[in-house]
């Protein structure tokens, strides 16, 4: 399987926002959200459904995969985060537009319920995915300066990006963790994991498992 790396992020490039599983409420989170991305010097455009709500997911399955692939056919977005986690991407895996992620890799970022659709998006179609943080529920309100200094450094990550990376922690923990890649995760196949050291040589870098 071909590992496809996706084009740096550079200021000024416009990050898509989208809700793949739970409703991020209050909705001023998606504001404040917004801003702090724009305050880092991006541009962010909102999925159509962003602030839906069907019970405990945001929206119906419809609404938020129909979110997902217009961000990954959208050829002006260059990175794609999660509102935040919660509940409801698994239900969304056969139907996500795999090709579009093969004719443009981009960016996807987020943690929590959003691995599935990580770890998806690295078997079908090969696409080196971030752990990091997400918009509606770190950076909602204004962090701390630790979470602050730590996510701007995961940030840089994803402009410096060479499919793997070291410095990162966990924004709103005082202890160190690392930022692994869809190839260097714990929950990837065996396969995957045997290709570590191929990875790292292949993107020229020191990977995040060390």
């Amino acid at each position: 399987m071909k590992i496809l790396k996706p084009p740096r992020l550079r200021r000024g490039d416009v990050i898509g926002l989208i809700s793949p599983a739970s409703a991020p409420l209050p909705a001023e989170k998606i504001e404040k959200g917004v801003r702090y991305l724009e305050r880092l010097g991006y541009r962010v455009k909102l999925g159509e459904h962003v602030a839906a709500q069907r019970g405990y997911f945001a929206g119906t399955d419809a609404q938020r995969l129909s979110d997902l692939n217009a961000m990954l056919n959208d050829p002006q977005v260059k990175a794609i985060f999660a509102i935040r986690g919660g509940y409801g991407s698994p239900r969304l895996l056969p139907f996500v537009d795999y090709r579009a992620v093969r004719r443009q890799p981009k960016i996807f970022a987020g943690f929590s319920d959003l691995t599935a659709l990580q770890l998806a998006l690295f078997r079908r179609a090969g696409l080196v995915t971030f752990s990091g943080p997400l918009p509606g529920v770190e950076f909602w309100q204004k962090p701390d300066p630790y979470t602050d200094s730590r996510s701007r450094k995961s940030v840089k990550i994803f402009i410096a990006l060479t499919g793997c990376s070291r410095s990162f922690a966990t924004p709103g923990f005082s202890t160190k963790s690392t930022a692994l890649c869809s190839v260097c995760s714990p929950t990837a196949n065996r396969a995957t994991r045997r290709s570590r050291i191929s990875c790292c040589r292949r993107f020229s870098t020191k990977c995040c498992h060390g």
